[in-house]
Parts: structure tokens; sequence; C-alpha cells
């Protein structure tokens, strides 16, 4: 498993949704509840460190405190606690715990043999401390819905240590400086030590020729690499804004075109090699008048370049059934992976020169 993989199921667990739109319903009730305490109580919560049970310390607070300011703290914990429980759409909750439970049922990660090895266990306990609560509300089950929220709120600081730990220690982890651009390139499919080396290669072919078109000297903002991840190739590079834009364009247009060819032909095709069709495919012109450039004398040149730089996508992205840049991913699908990684084993094996082709535009 790669960091990247590993970063996403950990991401996953954190929030409880695949795409970048706020965390599931389960976890902001959990996250909600933790706050409660630990943002407008955090004398209480500080207490709890100094017990064995949080629960019998509220309780013990809430029946036998003589102390005005920790009565009147507590009263407003308890206020705000049954406030925010009568609030929650049990509905939704129960939807949203479901999918959470089969995240972490299936999440590809050892947690028996970590310090939140005890994860899921928590899950299934706040779910039945909320049936209870649920069943019956009282003092007692909201102290114990409480306490469970806690022990996962817990796992979710590890685990969120966990994340800065790798982010910090494998590799560049900052984003991208003024006047440079990002593009984090996940292939999923396997590859060995000469494909890994050909893969690399065809993406500084790409960086430089596009370079050139954009007038900018590759030697003087080279391709940076931030990571390199083998396996399934995890990398990420750093470069010129405009050039990294361009690449990402012709990545995702390239994934997008030998995946719909797959799908209507059902088989692997390489870009166009004609001059014209491939030309036409890639839009370079059209991406260099975007950005301002002066096309009129580099006309012959961008034919040149097209056909060098379809060379190259073709052989970075062959084969690869899903594909994940800067976080979108593109994939064929379950169903037509097995298949297309099949095919695909036969076309890298076969002569480049020999391999199907396709004039078709996107």
């Amino acid at each position: 498993m790669t960091s990247h993989e590993l970063l996403k199921q950990i991401k996953l667990l954190l929030t409880g949704v695949v795409a970048d739109e706020g965390p599931s319903y389960f976890v902001e009730i959990v996250t909600s509840l933790s706050q409660i305490g630990n943002e407008e109580f955090q004398d209480t919560f500080d207490e709890f460190s100094k017990r064995p049970r949080f629960a019998d310390f509220l309780r013990g607070l809430m029946g036998r405190s003589t102390q005005p300011k920790k009565r009147r703290d507590s009263d407003e914990l308890m206020h705000d606690l049954t406030s925010f429980l009568a609030s929650i759409d049990l509905k939704r909750y129960f939807i949203s715990l479901t999918e959470y439970e089969f995240i972490v049922r299936d999440i590809d990660l050892n947690l028996q043999n970590t310090e939140v090895g005890t994860f899921r266990d928590h899950v299934g306990t706040f779910a039945k401390k909320m049936e209870t609560y649920i069943r019956k509300e009282s003092l007692s089950t909201i102290y114990e819905v409480l306490e469970a929220a806690e022990e996962i709120s817990r796992d979710f600081r590890i685990l969120n240590n966990f994340r800065q730990f790798i982010n910090n220690n494998l590799g560049r982890s900052s984003t991208a400086v003024t006047g440079e651009g990002e593009l984090s390139l996940f292939l999923t499919s396997k590859t060995d030590y000469q494909q890994l080396l050909e893969k690399l290669q065809s993406l500084r072919v790409i960086y430089e020729e596009l370079c050139s078109l954009f007038g900018v000297s590759s030697k003087e903002i080279p391709l940076e690499i931030g990571k390199v991840e083998s396996g399934s190739l995890w990398i990420k590079v750093f470069g010129e804004s405009r050039v990294i834009s361009a690449m990402i364009s012709l990545v995702e247009s390239t994934v997008h075109f030998l995946h719909r060819n797959f799908t209507n032909e059902g088989r692997i095709m390489a870009l166009p090699r004609r001059i014209e069709s491939v030309t036409s495919f890639l839009e370079l012109e059209q991406k260099l008048k975007e950005a301002g450039m002066d096309t009129s004398e580099l006309k012959e040149y961008i034919k040149k370049s097209s056909v060098l730089i379809g060379r190259n996508l073709t052989q970075l992205l062959s084969g690869e059934a899903k594909v994940e840049v800067n976080d979108n991913v593109y994939s064929l699908g379950t169903e037509l992976e097995q298949v297309y990684l099949a095919q695909a084993h036969r076309f890298l094996l076969s002569d480049s020169d020999d391999a199907p082709d396709s004039d078709d535009k996107v």
C-alpha cells in the first residue's frame, strides 16, 4: 500500500465520505458531542483525564457539587447536550451510521495492530449507546453517549496525528509555491522497474516539450519531484504553473479518450498517430492561445510536438483502468477493470508500432 492509499483511507475514516463534501452526518454528530465539552467546558474535560471514567465524574459533578460555578457550568453542559441530542435527525443518523459502519468494516487498515485497534468496537459501542438513549432518555444514557463519543473522538485525534506524520515525513508535503503548479498522479496498476522508468521519462518529456512551446526554460524551472512511490505509482511533481496546468488538462483528456474508446470498442487503443489527428486531439495551439501566446510562427513546431507528446501520453497512461489526477478520479468501474488490465498486459508487451490506434477526436 502506498502512503497515498493510506492517506485516503485515513481521510475516509475521519470524514465518512469519499468526495470533498464535508463530513458525514455520523461524524458531525460525534464531533459535535465532543466539541461541546472540549470548547465550551474545557475545565470539565480537563478533569476527565484525571478520572478513570468520564461518566462517573459527570455524575458526581451533577449530583454532589456545591460550588456555584461548577454547578452552573454543569447545568449549561447538560442543557447543551440535551438540546443537541434532541435536534438529531434520527432517520438521517441511522442511514449515515450504516454507511459509516460499512466503511469501518471494509477499510484496508490493519487497525488491530495500532493504537486505534478498538476503533470498530468504539463505533459499535456508540451505536448501542445511542439506541439506548433513544429508547430511554435519562441522565445515565446521556452520560454513556457522551463517553462513547469521546472514545471515537480520541481515535480521530490519533488518526489525524498519524496522517500529519505521514505528510511530514514521506516526501514534500507542501503545496506549490508562487509561480508553481502541482500535478499529483496516482496510477493504480502495478508497475515493474522498467515501466516505472518509462513513465517517469514520459512525464519529463511532456513537461520539457510543453516548456519549449510556452517559451519557458526547463533548466531554469525544472520539473521538481515532490514524491514518488512505486508498486502502484504515485508521483507528485511541481513546475511552471502554465505548463503544469497544460499537463493536467492533457492527462485528463487522454484518460477520458482511452477509457471511452475501450468502452465503445472493447479494446485498448493508443492516441492517434497521424499528425493532423493528434494535433487536433491535443489542441495545443488552442491551449497556447488561451495562455496569451502568439502561435503564428509555431504551427509546424506544434504539429511535431503534438506527435511526441501524444506518444508519451500513451506510454504514461495506457493500461491504466483507474487514474487519479489531483484527487479527481477517472475509472472504468469495477466490472471493466479486470478485462482492461488483462488487455493492457498484452498491449504493453506488443511492439508499439503494431499497437492499435484511433483517429477519433474526443
